[in-house]
């Protein structure tokens, strides 16, 4: 319930209507738990632009069929941008598709690790 244009209207980057992206999808190396920063610098090598919820809900709409079945698939955004709950945990929007053609959309802890079932969705500029 907490997805909404409001809670992410401050993502760092707004994806611009008729604008081309290239979108990566990153998988964690198995038995590794990585942070949210250390995504973030992952992500800062590849050139990527952070679009948080925005992204990852159009990624979904147009590829779906590219994401990886039973992963969750993240979309960062810098922790300020992201939506906070009354205990001031960050919310980090992402995806799971299901085998059996089900999607499941959560928020996963900023402050908490990511591991092997989870995979990094990267959008980059492609005109820089």
């Amino acid at each position: 319930d907490n997805i909404t244009d409001k809670n992410f209207a401050k993502a760092t980057n707004k994806l611009i209507l008729g604008k081309t992206y290239g979108v990566k999808i990153f998988g964690i190396k198995k038995g590794k738990v990585v942070s949210s920063p250390d995504c973030l610098a992952f992500l800062a090598t590849q050139r990527a632009i952070l679009v948080g919820a925005q992204g990852v809900s159009l990624a979904r709409q147009l590829k779906k069929e590219e994401f990886p079945v039973g992963k969750w698939t993240v979309s960062f955004d810098e922790k300020d941008a992201l939506w906070s709950d009354a205990d001031g945990h960050h919310g980090v929007p992402f995806v799971y598709r299901y085998s059996d053609g089900d999607w499941s959309f959560n928020l996963g802890s900023f402050e908490g690790g990511w591991a092997d079932d989870d995979c990094l969705i990267c959008f980059c500029d492609l005109s820089a």
